[in-house]
């Protein structure tokens, strides 16, 4: 048991500090100003110093950080591996993300940024959404309404459907993100968004009212 703890501590670290390894061996080499915006259509509309390359290594390192901190709450037993699952899942895209910026530094031309930036939400979706039914309850992560807090039925319902919506919604956008255009992937991620949200926050408050109903009778 203590040689797995150490293995899942170290490849933790290694996901946490590794955009900042690469960021600082290819900062040397990187151009003196970088593609730091591009517009609907893909193209470069702003140039900003190469350092803005330490944006995801930042990122990365803040996000590990607050993981860390959730995992000494009230709720670290319980939800102990959904919070190791879902740390280790984003943090491997935020991998991703800083390779993906890297490159376009490289190769400042028109790409479909937004297309892939989109397909990794998407992945991150996925991601939750398998994290999702495996939460407890708690008042840090999940779909957190009074009505989830103080009902141990509604949360677990809420979740175990949010969890299929996400996963699906992430199945759905993934390829869609990647094969539109560059403007049309930023929409399809937000209606995406959108739904994926409203839909089992809904649910939660119509359960909660069944619950309710079926109490008073």
């Amino acid at each position: 048991m203590k040689n797995k703890i150490t293995l899942k501590k170290i490849l933790y670290f290694v996901l946490t500090l590794l955009p900042v390894l690469i960021v600082f061996i290819l900062l040397p080499s990187l151009p003196e100003k970088i593609p730091v915006h591009y517009n609907s259509y893909g193209e470069i509309n702003r140039l900003g110093s190469k350092y803005w390359c330490l944006i995801w290594p930042i990122v990365t390192i803040i996000f590990a950080l607050i993981f860390q901190l959730l995992k000494f709450t009230k709720n670290k037993v319980a939800n102990a591996k959904p919070y190791d699952a879902l740390s280790f899942g984003l943090l491997f895209v935020f991998n991703l993300f800083n390779i993906i910026f890297l490159y376009y530094s490289f190769h400042p031309k028109k790409l479909g940024i937004d297309n892939l930036t989109s397909a990794l939400l998407s992945i991150m979706f996925i991601i939750l959404g398998n994290f999702m039914p495996k939460l407890k309850q708690n008042a840090i992560i999940g779909i957190r309404f009074s009505w989830t807090i103080d009902n141990e039925t509604v949360w677990y319902k809420t979740h175990r459907l949010a969890g299929f919506v996400w996963v699906l919604g992430g199945i759905i956008m993934l390829p869609l993100c990647l094969f539109v255009s560059n403007s049309n992937s930023n929409i399809i991620l937000l209606i995406g968004l959108a739904i994926i949200i409203i839909f089992p926050s809904v649910y939660s408050y119509v359960i909660y009212k069944e619950n309710q109903g079926n109490l008073n009778e």
